[in-house]
């Protein structure tokens, strides 16, 4: 049954009908390989392909090192929802009246289906973090660098560190959502950014940032930060690296 609802559901938000076949399967089987996810869904790689980018883009599915996980569905369908609504508004919150009243009832009913996606596809899901194979992640898109980051941040304790620089991390919503939660359950999150990304940004969420959620902002010049990481509680470290042949040496206590 839940089954049968999920991909109706998807196609609703604006999935394809042939993605959300892909995204069940995922859910149910992952991880996969590329090869194994042809056979399961019987499609050839010209169409297998875009489909995976279409649920990689939205941050429903990640890959890492040529296998696809789901992420977790409360999460990916909290933030598909979130991406819906700040697609119509700047609005720091999430205040339906924020809307412009043409689009506030297709918001709304986005809203809904969402809420039942995260619901139905929980029911299916096992939880396979990509973070289990290592505690050092080194990203090679912004698509991988919120993947890891929501995964990382929810194991999280004590502290949360960010450092930044410009242009700004475009996949906000997952990472947001993962943040919020451990931020309201007393951790303490850190940010060293550079001002480009300050401005970026928006100063009205950056004040709400420090004001109402106790974030401790550090701003830094642009050229004493050249990559983004963040690290979790000294024991996990995720790194965005586009040049993915570079070497790095950590040591994690």
């Amino acid at each position: 049954m839940s089954i049968n609802t999920i991909i109706p559901n998807m196609e609703q938000i604006g999935f394809s009908a042939g993605a959300s076949t892909v995204y069940v399967h995922i859910l149910q089987h992952g991880p996969l390989s590329l090869d194994d996810l042809k056979l399961a869904v019987q499609l050839p790689l010209e169409t297998l392909v875009p489909l995976l980018s279409e649920l990689i883009s939205r941050r429903l599915v990640v890959e890492d090192f040529g296998s696809y996980y789901a992420l977790n569905p409360r999460k990916a369908f909290k933030a598909v929802s979130d991406d819906i609504f700040w697609a119509t508004t700047t609005a720091v919150d999430e205040n339906l009246h924020q809307v412009p009243v043409e689009r506030r009832e297709e918001v709304r009913r986005a809203r809904i289906v969402c809420q039942e996606l995260q619901v139905l596809a929980s029911n299916l899901y096992t939880h396979k973090s990509p973070l289990a194979v290592g505690r050092i992640k080194i990203a090679q898109n912004s698509d991988q660098m919120a993947a890891f980051l929501s995964e990382a941040i929810d194991k999280a304790v004590d502290e949360i560190l960010c450092v930044s620089t410009s242009p700004r991390q475009p996949q906000l919503s997952i990472i947001w959502g993962s943040l919020r939660s451990k931020i309201d359950a007393g951790v303490c999150y850190r940010r060293i950014v550079d001002l480009d990304e300050i401005i970026d940004h928006g100063f009205r969420i950056v004040q709400r940032d420090v004001k109402e959620l106790g974030i401790d902002l550090f701003v830094v010049e642009r050229e004493k930060i050249d990559r983004k990481f963040y690290v979790i509680d000294d024991q996990y470290v995720i790194m965005f690296s586009p040049d993915r042949f570079r070497a790095y040496n950590f040591t994690l206590t």
